[in-house]
Formats: structure tokens, sequence, C-alpha cells
């Protein structure tokens, strides 16, 4: 059991999502980018499961109790969201930069190694 309001808030703020299971085989490319231990199956979670999470969250919040120096728990609301996430792929791909009235969209796939 948590035992300070900050390990409260995270236990409660810490996605809880399904796992699946594919096989090895699956997440081998013909460059064998990933450097895994040799399994037959190997256990992952989707984006769409992780955006589902907070998009629930962001939406009702969530309701965390607080104990105060006098040993009285009141609930805090929380309001959490996902604003970006980056992901490694094996090779380096640059999208140009597009400028639309002062608005900049830059994306970018970094090499993970």
């Amino acid at each position: 059991m948590p035992s300070s309001n900050l390990e409260v808030f995270l236990e409660a703020a810490t996605p809880q999502l399904p796992w699946r299971s594919a096989p090895m085989d699956y997440f081998q490319g013909p460059d064998n980018v990933w450097q895994m231990e040799k399994k037959d199956m190997v256990d992952y979670f989707t984006l769409e499961d992780l955006w589902e999470h907070y998009s629930e969250s962001s939406a009702y919040g969530l309701s965390v109790p607080v104990r105060l120096e006098s040993g009285k728990f009141i609930t805090q609301h929380f309001v959490p969201y996902l604003s970006a996430i980056q992901i490694y792929t094996s090779k380096t791909l640059a999208i140009p930069r597009f400028v639309h009235r002062s608005t900049y969209l830059l994306a970018a796939f970094l090499e993970c190694n």
C-alpha cells in the first residue's frame, strides 16, 4: 500500500493497460533491428489503448485521496492528459516542416540504437 501522497497519485495516474501477446517473428524484420532475447512470444500494448486511457481520464478526471498533516483525508481531482508520444523506429525519416499562419508542424521519426 502506498505511504505518501506522491505514491498514491502515481498509482492513480499510471496507466493500467491490457497486455497483448504476439509471436517473436512478428517483431523481427529483414534487418533484425530488435535486439531482444529470443522468446516464443512477446508481450506488448497498443498506442490505441494508451490514448484511450488518457481520453477517459482527461474527460472524467482522477479522484485521488490526499492525506493532510492532521491525518484527515480529502479527495483531490486531477486531469491528466497525453500531449505527445515519441516513437522510435529502426530508420531515420524526417518529414518536412509545413508553415501555415505561423503554425509549425514538424514531425520526425528518430532512430533508436
